[in-house]
């Protein structure tokens, strides 16, 4: 009897063995490591040239083209082309970007260059580093469900402002309540902010997700090898009031990208006939003529 009385407390102790083991959650900088030795195993840290097309509805045919530079200091540039001679041109600088079409700059440009020099990082530093240039608190760390998966959620807190007094002088707020076990979240101060997430592959340690600031979502397809490269096969982005698109990537190859290649002249080119040297990247010929406020095809 007394064997049998015991099986449910064995039970019990195994249980929360188990839930206790999937809950351990590794310090921010450790899984920021593993990330960047990911990203230099699948070759992904040095400038790339990834081949695109396009895709705004689900099961749809391509609505455009192009090219996308990606650099991993934090420089990107991407140029669609579409019908009616239409030529859409995004560039990223850190976190600031910025768009034309035809030759005229956008005030409002759509999502459509994500922050993926986050996937060429080459060390827990520069990771580190990239994340705190979008004001996020790169020591936040929780485990999330993500599909069949779990995943690291590396950032989604802005960084706290540098203390003033010292910290025993402060009251800390109560971690929240954990409703799902395998959770252990950073704890959330009150005036927090949200800030850019990573989502992060807890077995590949691959980045499968970023989730903006401003509510815009960019989901990774899986892996395809290039030669020596391996890059997502797509890459999905969801915005906010917008129907979401779809980036297939066709062909993927390291270039010599300087940064002077990354330029505004490059956003708004000079007519045809004018110095080639402003392009920097061969990605395509300069805008054409089309009025790019009639020609919203993205």
């Amino acid at each position: 009897m007394r064997l049998l009385r015991s099986a449910p407390a064995a039970a019990t102790a195994i249980l929360v063995l188990a839930v206790t083991a999937s809950a351990f959650v590794p310090r921010a900088e450790r899984v920021a490591a593993a990330v960047a030795e990911s990203n230099v195993a699948s070759g992904r840290a040095q400038p790339l040239l990834l081949e695109v097309q396009l895709v705004t509805r689900e099961g749809g045919d391509p609505v455009g083209s192009g090219e996308l530079v990606v650099h991993p200091t934090g420089l990107a540039r991407l140029e669609l082309r579409g019908a009616q001679q239409l030529v859409e041109r995004h560039l990223l600088q850190g976190s600031e970007h910025s768009a034309s079409r035809n030759g005229r700059e956008l005030a409002e440009p759509r999502a459509f260059l994500p922050p993926l020099f986050l996937l060429q990082s080459d060390s827990a530093l520069t990771l580190r580093a990239a994340l705190s240039a979008y004001d996020v608190d790169a020591d936040a760390i929780r485990l999330a469900p993500c599909g069949e998966r779990d995943c690291y959620v590396l950032g989604g807190l802005r960084a706290p402002p540098p203390r003033l007094h010292h910290p025993q002088d402060e009251e800390l707020p109560p971690a929240p309540e954990v409703k799902d076990p395998r959770e252990r979240p950073t704890p959330i101060p009150p005036d927090a902010k949200p800030a850019l997430a990573l989502w992060i592959d807890t077995r590949s340690y691959q980045v499968v997700g970023i989730d903006a600031s401003d509510g815009v979502k960019i989901r990774f397809g899986p892996l395809t090898q290039f030669g020596t490269l391996r890059v997502p096969r797509w890459l999905r982005i969801e915005e906010p009031g917008r129907g979401p698109v779809r980036f297939l990537v066709e062909r993927a190859a390291p270039v010599n990208a300087p940064a002077a290649a990354f330029g505004r002249a490059w956003l708004t080119p000079e007519p045809p006939g004018d110095d080639p040297e402003t392009s920097g990247v061969d990605t395509g010929d300069a805008p054409g003529p089309p009025d790019p406020e009639k020609s919203d095809i993205f």
